[in-house]
């Protein structure tokens, strides 16, 4: 049976997404794939992003993928809202999702004062919060006015519930997903250099002083040959001026004398390729949710070493598959180094097919979608019974 008015048929789920833009991220790329996805299972959707500059990195994607986009320049908080407003007035969606703290709150003020529709908030991490600052608690008291609040992972979700028990009953964990058909090992031979292997924005904060004092320490600690490579953005998306902490580290590696060992290559034109090429991946960010290189380069069958933040110890324990470190400290950042690189070629071998196996379990492209998919109607489910009404 169609419904006449946007001829899908009537089980078909009308999704809007809202974020600022889809440049170059994390949230951006999740987005994307999970926009496309639920286009793959029938659905109707459209992303609107508030705050464009140009071109987007994942615009052409969604686009190509059967996703209508609308874009606008965001001159002010409330041209913002009333942009937002007239688009899900045209559009009308059972679903507004908004994608990161600002787009979430501005997903539940376009739903006010009449709820006519559901608004799913995520993902609201508390570790960017001093815990008595004014913006965590307008920010709680906004995701409280959603339906549903998303996030990525387990500790968010347990340190939410305990600064907002008003919101435990609307708290879900869905992981991020990766797209394990593309990102996939490849049979090599190991090298004569061993090659670790960061990816990421040099933010600070992805620590990348840190990172490159631990090399400095590796290297008198180890006679065994290694390289760094770091793959991601260095220079600001809007001046395109070197990011800070970017600078920091060069001065660093030009003060060591560390121009062989470590190399700052900026975007890839095939980050697949970098994970393939690498024999380890580092990822020792001071905060982080669940890291998408984190996950690639296990999809990759990479044996990992990560800091001990967020979810990351518990796929490491999960997984059996790599080495934890404490991100502010560089001596154990190259103890961890050196541990993953001192192990038996062998001894990596199956860390590594730990990491794969793990990635597709936990982190698979398809599961991500379905059970965002479940969510939604979940929630349309219980508006049609009258339920989830209250505030």
């Amino acid at each position: 049976m169609v419904n006449r008015l946007d001829g899908v048929p009537k089980n078909t789920l009308r999704v809007g997404y809202l974020i600022d833009n889809l440049n170059v991220g994390g949230s951006e790329r999740q987005l994307s794939e999970l926009a496309t996805g639920m286009v793959a299972r029938g659905h109707a959707v459209e992303i609107f992003c508030y705050n464009v500059k140009g071109e987007g990195a994942y615009d052409q994607y969604v686009r190509d993928h059967g996703v209508i986009l609308h874009r606008m320049v965001g001159r002010s908080k409330l041209h913002k809202i009333l942009g937002v407003k007239q688009w899900v007035e045209n559009f009308q969606p059972q679903i507004l999702h908004g994608f990161m703290k600002r787009a979430s709150s501005l997903a539940v003020l376009a739903n006010l004062p009449r709820r006519r529709f559901r608004v799913v908030a995520s993902d609201f991490s508390t570790a960017t919060y001093r815990p008595f600052a004014l913006s965590l608690w307008g920010a709680l008291v906004f995701f409280h006015l959603a339906d549903c609040v998303v996030t990525q992972t387990v500790m968010n979700r347990n340190s939410l519930g305990r600064l907002a028990p008003m919101l435990k009953d609307k708290l879900v964990v869905i992981r991020n997903g990766v797209e394990d058909t593309r990102f996939c090992p490849t049979p090599k031979s190991p090298g004569e250099v061993f090659r670790f292997l960061c990816v990421g924005t040099v933010s600070e904060v992805k620590n990348p002083v840190r990172v490159v004092q631990a090399l400095q320490i590796l290297r008198r600690q180890t006679d065994r040959p290694f390289v760094f490579t770091w793959v991601g953005r260095y220079r600001g998306h809007g001046n395109g001026e070197p990011i800070k902490a970017y600078l920091q580290a060069r001065q660093l590696v030009d003060e060591y004398g560390l121009q062989d060992l470590i190399l700052f290559k900026g975007l890839s034109q095939s980050v697949v390729d970098e994970y393939r090429k690498a024999d380890a991946l580092v990822h020792v960010s001071v905060q982080e949710g669940i890291p998408n290189a984190v996950v690639e380069g296990m999809a990759c069958g990479l044996p990992i070493v990560v800091s001990r933040i967020s979810d990351l110890p518990l796929i490491v324990e999960a997984g059996n598959n790599g080495i934890i470190c404490n991100a502010f400290d560089p001596k154990d950042i190259a103890r961890a180094m050196k541990d993953m690189l001192e192990f038996k070629i062998s001894d990596r071998n199956i860390m590594g097919c730990r990491s794969r196996q793990l990635a597709c379990d936990w982190f698979g492209l398809q599961r991500f979608v379905a059970e965002y998919e479940e969510q939604y109607q979940n929630i349309v489910e219980a508006r049609k019974n009258g339920r989830g009404d209250e505030l």
